[in-house]
């Protein structure tokens, strides 16, 4: 029983990491108009230090794409992508 549990345990997180989204896809959702699978896949991305999902969110809720346009959460995440590396970001948090 304890290794059918571990080999469960196990499936479930390759499940998870096999359906994970990746910037590629997160930038196609947005490109496509699909602004609330962009916003969930960047937000996932951003949680795992993906720097330019950060960037994206705070440009989304800069630009109120997919969301009430919020200046205080753009500036957050070009904040959190500045402290990631990106260097354009940093620019983009003290406008």
């Amino acid at each position: 029983m304890r290794k059918f549990i571990c080999v469960m345990a196990m499936l479930g997180f390759c499940a998870t990491s096999m359906f994970a989204a990746t910037l590629d896809e997160a930038n196609k959702a947005y490109n496509d108009g699909d602004y609330a699978k962009a916003i969930e896949s960047y937000k996932k991305l951003c949680d795992e230090k993906e720097a330019k999902a950060c960037t994206a969110l705070g440009y989304m809720y800069r630009n109120a794409r997919g969301v009430s346009e919020n200046t205080t959460l753009a500036q957050e995440y070009y904040k959190k992508a500045c402290d990631l590396g990106d260097k354009e970001s940093c620019t983009n948090a003290n406008w």
